[in-house]
C-alpha cells in the first residue's frame, strides 16, 4: 500500500505548498534581492510544532535559489554555539569548505564567512530559540544575507537578545503560522495519498477525520496516515479501515516523539534521561541534581553545565516536542517507556534528591 514512503518522510519539501499561498508570497517578497544586489530584510517565522515552519522556509529559499540563483543555507541551531552555527553556515553555502576545524578562532571564521558569501544569500536558522544573538549579529552584519529565524516563540528570543539585534529583525518580516483547518489539512493528505499510497487505500472522509483528529497539525496528520497504511498492510488489507485510524494515531505519537527525542543534542536528552529516569521530579531538585554532577558528566565536553535559565529553556523544549508533561514546576516523561537515544546518555545519571 506503501507506494512511495519517502512521500512521508518529515524531510519530503513538495513541489507545491498548499494552502500556504500568502505566506509563501510575502516571504519571496521580503528576501527576494533588491536592484543593488543586497537582500530586503530579515524574517522570523514563529509556530506550533508541526504547522510547516521548516517546509515554508526550505521551499522559498530553494525557490530563490533556483530562480535567482540565490545561495541558501540551512542550519539546526539546536543547543548549538555562535562558531558551531557560522561553521555550518559556511559548509552550507556553495563558495564554503565541507568543513572547517572546531578550535579555528571565531575572528577567523567569520572572515570564513565573508569569503563564503558571494553575492547574496539567504541562511534559515531552524530550532532558533536558544540560537545565541551573537551569531545572529554576525549574520546579518554581512551585506547580502538575508537571516531567518525559525521560532517556536519569539517573544523568549526577543526578550534575551541584544536591543540592536531584535530591532534589525523586527524590521523585517515576522510570520505566524496557524494550524491548518480540517479541509485544508485534508487537501494535503489527500495530495500525499495520490502519490504515496496505491489507488484507492483511503478515502476522504478518513482523511478529514485525521484532519481533525490532529487539530490541524500536518506533521501529525501526515505520520497518522503513513502509519494506518502501514497497519493495513500488515493485517493484510489494501485499504485503510476506520480502525487503523485511531491505531495509527497512537502509532504515528510514539515515532514522532521517538524522531523528535532522536534529534535532540547531548544536553537536552540529559535533561531528559534525569526526568526519566526519575519516573516525576520538581525543577528545584532538577537544578540540585546539575550542581551534584554537572561538574563530572560535562568534563571534556565543549561548554559548561547549563545555567538555571537555560535549563528552564531546555524543559520548555522538551515540553513542545512532547516528551515531558509539566504541573506545578513538576515534570514526568508523556511515555515512560521512550528511552534516551544519545549514545553519551547511556551514563549513570543518577537519582535526583526530591
Amino acid at each position: 500500500m506503501l507506494r512511495r514512503p519517502e512521500i512521508f518522510a518529515d524531510d519530503h519539501l513538495p513541489r507545491q505548498l498548499l494552502h500556504r499561498d500568502a505566506a509563501t508570497t510575502q516571504l519571496l517578497e521580503a528576501l527576494d534581492p533588491g536592484p543593488d544586489g543586497s537582500t530586503r530584510g530579515h524574517a522570523v517565522v514563529a509556530g506550533p510544532s508541526g504547522v510547516g515552519k521548516t517546509a515554508l522556509l526550505k521551499y522559498c529559499s530553494r525557490t530563490l535559489e533556483r530562480e535567482r540563483d540565490i545561495d541558501e543555507a540551512y542550519v539546526r541551531c539546536l543547543g548549538s554555539t555562535t562558531g558551531t552555527v557560522l561553521r555550518e553556515t559556511i559548509a552550507a553555502l556553495d563558495r564554503g569548505p565541507d568543513e572547517i576545524a572546531h578550535n579555528r578562532p571565531l575572528e577567523a571564521v567569520v572572515d570564513d564567512l565573508h569569503s563564503a558569501v558571494d553575492g547574496t544569500a539567504v541562511v534559515v536558522l531552524d530550532e532558533a530559540d536558544d540560537v545565541d544573538d551573537r551569531a545572529v549579529e554576525i549574520l546579518t552584519d554581512i551585506r547580502g544575507v538575508s537571516v531567518c529565524l525559525i521560532c517556536h516563540e519569539p517573544a523568549r528570543w526577543y526578550s534575551s537578545a541584544d536591543p540592536e539585534v531584535r530591532d534589525r529583525l523586527r524590521a523585517g518580516t515576522e510570520l505566524s503560522l496557524e494550524r491548518y483547518g480540517v479541509s485544508e489539512l485534508a487537501d494535503i493528505l489527500e495530495r500525499r495519498a495520490q502519490v504515496g499510497l496505491t489507488p484507492g487505500a483511503v478515502e476522504r472522509g478518513q482523511l478529514e477525520c485525521i484532519a481533525d483528529d490532529v487539530a490541524g497539525v500536518a506533521r501529525d496528520g501526515i505520520q497518522t496516515l503513513r502509519a494506518a497504511a502501514e497497519l493495513a498492510t500488515e493485517a493484510g488489507r489494501d485499504h485503510i479501515v476506520d480502525a487503523d485510524l485511531e491505531a495509527g494515531r497512537a502509532r504515528a505519537e510514539r515515532a514522532i516523539r521517538e524522531a523528535n527525542l532522536r534529534s535532540l543534542p547531548f544536553r537536552y536528552q540529559f535533561l531528559y534521561a534525569v526526568i526519566q529516569s526519575a519516573g516525576e521530579v520538581s525543577s528545584s531538585a532538577i537544578y540540585d541534581h546539575y550542581e551534584q554532577v554537572g561538574d563530572r558528566v560535562w568534563d571534556g565536553r565543549p561548554g559548561t553545565p547549563p545555567s538555571r535559565r537555560t535549563i528552564r529553556g531546555h524543559l520548555e523544549k522538551l515540553r513542545e516536542y512532547d516528551l515531558i508533561e509539566s504541573a506545578d514546576s513538576v515534570h514526568r516523561p508523556t511515555d515512560p517507556s521512550l528511552e534516551p537515544t544519545h549514545g553519551d546518555v547511556s551514563m549513570e545519571v543518577g537519582q535526583p534528591r526530591q
